[in-house]
């Protein structure tokens, strides 16, 4: 067996592939309880998936991998729109395509038999129910892709067509050997164990995997011998997967254990691994399969938050894509505002597969304490108010409006409560705010607001002897406000104003003999009146 070194000049061509300010309420580590799950988000994702489905394809560079992630996905939720059909059609007219690529050098073409690609139409065969006889000659092309001797026996590699003997290493990592593993072992193949066995032996001893295979030249193949293994999320997640429908090979028990808990050790307080909704989707729908639903809840959760399902009256550039998922923080709030242009379709059906599995594990109730939130009592003109709604689905998409929120999309924490800050406008009267989600509305507020005023004030007598009594009447205010009235900086009286917005009190008067200011406050300092009386 001979191995020719990879032509850096080369260029890789495959065949086509088948197809407002919001209050953050967010425990840092949620300790979410074992509960039926929101099949919504689920079946909004696959939903966005399946129309972007061209004839069973995916367009654009939309990879092997993804095309298996949003099979999975559509499969998950009963293939309402029938493209799991269009795809075992595709499948079959495609799936030499699908497990070629060209590498040409200055003699001509060289096809290669794809590792990658053998395995990952292997086990989309599987998932769509593709045609037996199709999957079963896919299945038999992907055993004569493992090598069959010494340390290497059980490694998938590349393999020249002209050449049989010569194989390429390059292009086939750990996710590769995994849909291999997955793919044999489903098919009950006499090479699912040595598959298995060599992916065991790159798992390293952090419990982790990376994304490289070893390479033929190491005399110990495993990886804590090999050079540059650095972690690696996505390819520990897809190992793991794999791993979890081979337990009966020895070892296989154990690397679940270690590697679950390694996983699990690099998830983000908010949920997620590195801000990314395609690696914190694969990670979490490891860890849920494995029997960690904690953090499989917390990583749903997250990709929900990052989920378009944006209700009105918001104005969204996602409103018309629902169930899309963005990458991250940034790509969403540019995307809100100017629609998917912000990225290149694929980049959107990468994300959204990569990220949708996880979206089993989303709880329907949150867990923690919420916070308080009334629009009881007066607010003053200008000043931020908190409105809120609760008993959500955690990381349900609530839009706020009313006059100030200007229309505020916020996203329920993992308490399952949304929460966003108004700023009440200026003027008095009664402001009215609603939040609504997908279902309808969820909560409403209105807030009896009062704006900066002059206050005419009236005393019943213009000339009052010490220790005599005076009356004074402050007109202008709401029924119910308070107000206070103020001798030359002394307060006389206090009180609410009645029904007809006027304060009526009486005082006795003291000081010295003279000219003496009368003020009156209300509510707020901005909510003022005076007058001049005379003390004899």
């Amino acid at each position: 067996m001979t191995s020719r070194p990879l032509r850096r000049a080369a260029v890789l061509v495959a065949a086509p592939v088948l197809a407002l300010a919001t209050l953050a309420v967010l425990p840092s580590a949620p300790s979410y309880a074992a509960a039926e799950s929101d099949p919504a988000p689920t079946r909004a994702g696959a939903a966005w998936l399946s129309r972007h489905a061209e004839g069973g394809f995916y367009p654009g560079d939309c990879s092997w991998t993804c095309q298996v992630e949003a099979a999975d996905a559509i499969e998950t939720v009963g293939d309402p729109g029938g493209v799991l059909d269009d795809m075992r059609q595709a499948f079959a007219r495609n799936v030499n395509g699908w497990t070629t690529f060209n590498l040409p050098d200055e003699f001509g073409d060289n096809w290669v038999t794809s590792g990658q690609g053998t395995a990952t139409a292997a086990v989309l065969g599987q998932q769509i129910g593709a045609d037996p006889a199709e999957v079963a000659d896919v299945v038999s092309r992907l055993e004569g892709l493992l090598l069959a001797q010494g340390v290497m026996e059980g490694r998938l590699v590349d393999r020249w067509e002209a050449e049989p003997g010569t194989v390429e290493y390059d292009y086939v990592g750990v996710v590769a050997q995994a849909f291999a593993v997955t793919a044999l072992t489903r098919a009950e193949s006499p090479k699912a164990t040595v598959a298995t066995q060599w992916l065991l032996s790159q798992q390293c001893a952090g419990g982790f995997f990376s994304k490289r295979l070893s390479e033929p030249s190491a005399g110990d193949p495993s990886c804590d011998a090999g050079p540059d293994r650095a972690p690696d999320v996505p390819a520990t997640a897809r190992a793991l997967l794999a791993l979890r429908a081979a337990t009966g090979v020895p070892g296989v028990q154990e690397a679940l254990d270690e590697g679950g808990a390694w996983l699990a050790s690099q998830q983000r307080a908010d949920g997620s691994w590195g801000g990314d909704a395609a690696t914190t989707g694969r990670a979490g729908q490891a860890l849920g399969a494995l029997g960690f639903p904690a953090p499989a809840a917390r990583a749903a959760v997250w990709v929900r938050r990052h989920q378009a399902a944006d209700p009105g009256p918001c104005v969204s550039g996602l409103a018309a894509q629902p169930g899309v998922i963005a990458p991250d923080d940034a790509t969403l709030s540019r995307a809100r505002a100017e629609g998917l242009e912000t990225l290149h379709v694929s980049d959107w059906l990468q994300t959204t597969a990569g990220a949708v599995g996880v979206l089993r594990y989303a709880p329907t109730v949150g867990t923690g304490a919420t916070v308080r939130v009334t629009d009881a009592g007066f607010r003053r003109a200008g000043a931020r108010a908190a409105v809120g709604a609760a008993g959500l689905a955690p990381g349900t998409t609530v839009c706020a409006a009313g006059p100030g929120a200007g229309g505020a999309l916020v996203a329920a924490g993992a308490n399952g409560q949304a929460l966003a800050s108004v700023r009440l406008p200026s003027g008095t009267g009664t402001r009215r705010y609603v939040l609504r989600d997908a279902t309808g509305v969820r909560a409403s507020y209105a807030f009896q607001v009062l704006g900066a005023a002059r206050l005419p004030l009236k005393v019943a007598r213009g000339t009052v002897a010490r220790g005599a009594r005076q009356q004074v009447r402050v007109r202008g205010l709401v029924p119910g406000e308070s107000v206070r009235v103020l001798l030359r900086g002394k307060r006389v009286a206090a009180g609410r104003a009645g029904r007809s917005g006027v304060f009526v009190a009486a005082f006795r008067v003291g000081g010295r003999s003279g000219k003496a200011r009368l003020t009156a406050v209300g509510q707020f300092p901005d909510r003022t009146g005076a007058t001049t009386m005379r003390v004899r």
